[in-house]
């Protein structure tokens, strides 16, 4: 297993050319990140990365990452983190097969992305430090889901997909905006305490 750790200069916005070749492990740090440069993109298409991480300090573009995300077919760790972000217009229709932990965090969602729904070979799921409110019932399709996190949330109200979901052996759900009352709720019906 080779990793490599990108760094972006201060005002660098793109991700030059760098050969992949035996690299499994690529994480990629910025203030700001738009896009790749196209000879990195081919790279990256063309190589074995399992394990992706891309953190901005400030903003991420996300619709140079829709390729990436639904062709590398050895990719099974998505992290993506963000303390803001562009509005996320397009997110691509699946993304490859493999993906088994993905990380959404800091990327100002307010919903759930309709994607997740057919992404049921996701195992660990992390949408902290977003403004997710509440999460949609076909929620329920996620059968192979066993972690979830929704620290730092906006949830005032348990979502009931969450009560029917068997395959979950660990929820997160701290720093939301939960009554007392709900607190006690969730206690009751998840056996932790948010």
């Amino acid at each position: 297993m080779k990793s490599l750790q990108i760094k972006l200069k201060k005002n660098q916005t793109e991700v030059d050319f760098v050969s992949l070749e035996s690299i499994t492990h690529l994480e990629i740090n910025g203030e700001n990140l738009k896009s790749f440069s196209s000879q990195f993109l081919n790279s990256l298409l063309n190589s074995n990365v399992e394990s992706l991480s891309i953190k901005a300090q400030k903003t991420i573009e996300f619709d140079f990452l829709n390729p990436i995300l639904s062709q590398i077919k050895t990719l099974s760790i998505l992290k993506i983190k963000a303390s803001c972000s562009k509005k996320i217009e397009h997110w691509p229709d699946k993304f490859t097969s493999s993906l088994k932990i993905l990380t959404l965090q800091g990327l100002e969602l307010i919903t759930c992305p309709l994607f997740l729904l057919t992404q049921n070979n996701i195992v660990d799921l992390d949408l902290s430090r977003n403004k997710i409110s509440q999460l949609p019932d076909d929620f329920i399709q996620l059968t192979n889901l066993s972690r979830l996190n929704l620290d730092q949330n906006q949830f005032s109200k348990l979502p009931l997909v969450l009560t029917k979901m068997k395959s979950i052996n660990h929820i997160s759900l701290d720093q939301n905006i939960f009554d007392d009352d709900e607190k006690a709720k969730i206690q009751r019906e998840l056996n932790i305490w948010p």
